[in-house]
């Protein structure tokens, strides 16, 4: 590790050796080194700190006036550097304090991230979890980069190609309706019937991108009737609860809010594919410990729900 121009941590701890025993014999002892090695590190410490360090005075070896000032502190840097890398050897969830942040689609708020939380707070009571949502003006990408964000989780046809990812769940799309809704007998719906009704979608994640499914019937050549577009996607299935637009989405996340408001579910046309939720990180956390562990405990949940469990 090059500290200061030619200066490296192996010649830092030569001198801190050499400071502590003022002998070149007992250095290249300690060090497992030739008498010859030695004499070559004090002279580049020499030549790099312009000051002779250590002179000799009859038999034994002297530190200089810069030597003795630097030695407390030499000593002090090595064992906080060394304190540094053995502390990143490994994580403890059952004692740690550390804080995570995740960034989730507001589609998996209700269904994923209740089960995630009860999760974490058994396996690791002590961290700390920061959730937020991922909007058109937060720019993720470069969060993970710069640490400020642990993961991101969420469903893209094709996640960006520059972060490391793993496909968690794989869910088929269903429409909700309201009980007595004309077509509430159906087990499936066809897309001819399908493009007849009137839907309430969520605003686009981008205003100029198509949502998933407005994406998906695109690539098919047609088109749904948008009644109504919401901000969030908790409000629509509050207003399919009270009128007969119907709404589409994943299946996990459907079945949440039949069961809570007492709607009904019908299969989406078979030409809508799957929802793909993945998990997105950052090459600068790929090997943390911490964020490793934190990668499993997404995956093992995300595994509970039916999807792809971690290897």
């Amino acid at each position: 590790m090059q500290i200061h121009g030619a200066l490296t941590l192996q010649l830092l701890h030569t001198l801190d050796v050499l400071l502590r025993t003022r002998s070149v014999s007992r250095t290249a002892d300690e060090l497992g080194q030739t008498q010859s090695a030695v004499s070559v590190s004090l002279r580049r410490l020499r030549e790099v700190l312009n000051d002779p360090l250590l002179v000799r005075s009859g038999s034994h070896l002297v530190p200089t006036t810069r030597a003795l000032a630097m030695e407390p502190r030499l000593a002090q840097l090595l064992a906080e550097m060394g304190q540094m890398l053995r502390n990143n050897t490994g994580f403890s969830p059952e004692t740690s304090t550390r804080q995570f942040t995740l960034a989730t689609a507001d589609c998996m708020q209700s269904f994923f991230l209740p089960l995630l939380v009860r999760h974490l707070r058994v396996v690791a009571p002590n961290i700390q979890l920061r959730l937020r949502p991922l909007t058109a003006q937060f720019d993720f990408s470069v969060a993970l980069e710069e640490g400020a964000l642990d993961a991101v989780v969420g469903n893209w046809p094709n996640p960006p190609a520059h972060l490391r990812q793993r496909m968690l769940i794989e869910d088929r799309m269903i429409c909700l309706m309201r009980p007595g809704h004309p077509l509430a007998d159906r087990d499936a719906l066809d897309l001819a019937t399908y493009l007849q009704l009137d839907h309430v979608a969520p605003e686009p994640f981008l205003s100029n991108t198509p949502g998933p499914v407005d994406g998906a019937l695109a690539q098919l050549g047609v088109k749904r009737h948008i009644a109504v577009t919401v901000p969030e996607f908790g409000l629509a299935s509050y207003l399919v609860a009270d009128s007969d637009l119907v709404f589409t989405s994943s299946s996990h996340y459907g079945q949440h809010y039949a069961d809570l408001l007492g709607l009904l579910s019908v299969d989406a046309p078979a030409e809508l594919e799957p929802m793909r939720f993945y998990l997105l990180w950052h090459d600068c956390a790929q090997l943390d410990p911490a964020s490793v562990w934190l990668r499993q405990q997404i995956a093992w949940v995300a595994g509970e729900l039916g999807g792809f469990r971690a290897p």
